[in-house]
């Protein structure tokens, strides 16, 4: 077990997964904690509140019910980079809002950034981890993207929009995504050219 678990620490497949998780969460715990404060600066009615999380639920369902398909037809690989994407859309597109009902068309993206992400990464655990330590791999996601992600996505989200107001906070987080989705597309593309060369 010991050994395993070296070899899952040196295994660059596994460090890459937990530095994309750790951007993904720290984006994610950012919109949950300060998209209604954002909203509510720009006069956002109560009901739009309330719709706004339960269209991005609407939207997850039947992507949810397809998921195993989309991600064999996609890969999980792609499916990370594509969350980092739609979280650089739904950032971008909030720091340009400023007729509030357009927020239901972002909430889209949450399709990417949280239904089929999770299904990806139970897959993609079961891919790289060493034998007997896939739930280990799953739960480290978690707590880094859930308890990790929500302290650092909460400190540095609200210095930022303290200093500098909603709409810099997510151009910030928009850029670091799409940073982010450029270096793994590179990472995977490497490695993914690098097997096909061994085979």
């Amino acid at each position: 077990m010991r050994r395993k678990t070296v070899y899952m620490i040196q295994n660059i497949d596994v460090i890459s997964f937990i530095l994309v998780i750790f951007v993904l969460g720290t984006s994610w715990n950012f919109t949950k904690n300060f998209t209604n404060w954002f909203l509510v600066e720009l006069d956002t009615p109560g009901v739009l509140l309330g719709l706004i999380p339960a269209a991005s639920s609407f939207y997850g369902l039947p992507f949810l019910l397809t998921t195993n398909w989309w991600v064999k037809k996609v890969g999980s690989y792609n499916l990370f980079i594509l969350a980092l994407l739609a979280y650089t859309v739904s950032a971008f597109g909030y720091s340009f809002l400023y007729d509030p009902w357009l927020a239901l068309l972002l909430e889209f993206t949450s399709v990417f950034t949280y239904h089929m992400l999770w299904v990806a990464v139970v897959i993609h655990s079961h891919d790289i981890a060493p034998e007997g330590l896939t739930a280990t791999v799953i739960s480290t996601a978690g707590a880094i993207h859930y308890s990790i992600g929500k302290g650092i996505g909460s400190l540095t989200g609200g210095l930022i929009m303290d200093a500098y107001g909603g709409r810099t906070a997510f151009r910030v987080i928009a850029i670091i995504c799409l940073v982010s989705a450029v270096i793994y597309g590179l990472y995977v593309y490497i490695r993914l050219s690098y097997l096909r060369t061994k085979h």
